[in-house]
């Protein structure tokens, strides 16, 4: 049957561009559910080994790997579901398992995925996260149960997602090298629980790569504060200058400074830049929780305007 468009010229990448926006679904994770999430700095250039890492995974498992150039990946191996993303500098890799369990943070799925292939993954782990959604039947529990799940620690946590659900982490890194998430139950509909669980992922996933920009900003702070001095010296100078030498001597002197300054704005423009981009993140996926508080409890907004907000580095704050 012909349709008025059949008679138009189609733009080639129409479809691909239609399909992207469903490429990436959020995983569905109904309560009972844990997972495990890593995430590798493999750099710009990283793609087609991280590429090639899930296909090995793949292979261990006789599960068909993701097509030549996928940036994105997600199948069911057996013992654990696997999700993979590509991003400009990393890539993320989820193993989840949709099972009952008695503490949810023993026996994590991760103990699950090949320790040799998790050894050989491409990369630098920058974030490293067990996430555990808790049924609804297992009831809310009480501060004091939450600190023990947290190794005593200090935790954030509030009601999200209109009041169907409550979200608990401490922003530590544990003794096994993971941080911990909790989420709770309490009138969660099928995909709302691996959304919220995504979302919370991301949110430390982008607070510790916007952090990435706070040593270089630090480390050309103290450049840039030590060329301050030598213009200032140098422009004293320049006021008691008494021949041609002694003028051009300085003039070459001002065009280093110069250059230098030029040399540290190029090498870290790229990064103050990506800690901008990484920060609106942040502050998007908490917007979208929804955040209900909990009496006495630090929200994960207040977490983050008195910890990474300070530690924000934009190009503009240097």
């Amino acid at each position: 049957m012909n349709h008025p468009l059949s008679q138009l010229s189609e733009h080639k990448l129409r479809a691909t561009l239609t399909e992207e926006v469903h490429a990436r679904p959020y995983e569905i994770m109904p309560p009972p559910a844990r997972a495990s999430f890593v995430a590798m700095c493999s750099g710009e250039a990283g793609g087609e080994v991280d590429w090639q890492a899930v296909c090995d995974l793949c292979e261990r498992f006789s599960v068909e790997p993701p097509a030549a150039g996928a940036v994105h990946f997600t199948a069911d191996l057996g013992p654990f579901r696997v999700c993979w993303e590509r991003h400009t500098e990393f890539s993320t890799y989820g193993f989840i398992q949709r099972a009952p369990f008695d503490h949810p943070f023993d026996d994590p799925v991760i103990d699950r995925v090949p320790a040799e292939w998790l050894q050989q993954l491409p990369g630098e782990a920058l974030v490293a996260i067990h996430v555990a959604v808790e049924d609804r039947r297992a009831g809310e529990r009480d501060l004091s149960e939450l600190a023990d799940l947290f190794s005593g620690n200090t935790v954030a946590g509030s009601v999200v997602a209109g009041g169907t659900a409550k979200a608990w982490t401490d922003f530590r890194i544990h003794d096994d090298g993971f941080s911990r998430v909790l989420v709770e139950d309490l009138d969660m509909r099928v995909r709302q629980a691996g959304r919220m669980v995504q979302r919370l992922v991301e949110i430390e996933t982008y607070r510790m790569l916007a952090l990435l920009a706070f040593p270089e900003a630090r480390n050309s702070g103290r450049i840039i504060s030590d060329i301050g001095r030598q213009h200032a010296a140098l422009t004293e100078r320049i006021s008691q200058l008494s021949g041609l030498e002694d003028e051009q001597d300085a003039l070459n002197e001002l065009s280093r400074l110069a250059a230098e300054v030029e040399r540290i704005a190029t090498a870290t423009n790229y990064r103050f830049s990506a800690a901008e981009a990484y920060y609106a993140l942040v502050e998007r996926r908490i917007e979208e929780l929804r955040e209900q508080r909990v009496e006495g409890v630090q929200t994960f907004r207040e977490f983050m305007d008195r910890r990474l907000s300070p530690g924000a580095i934009t190009e503009s704050g240097v």
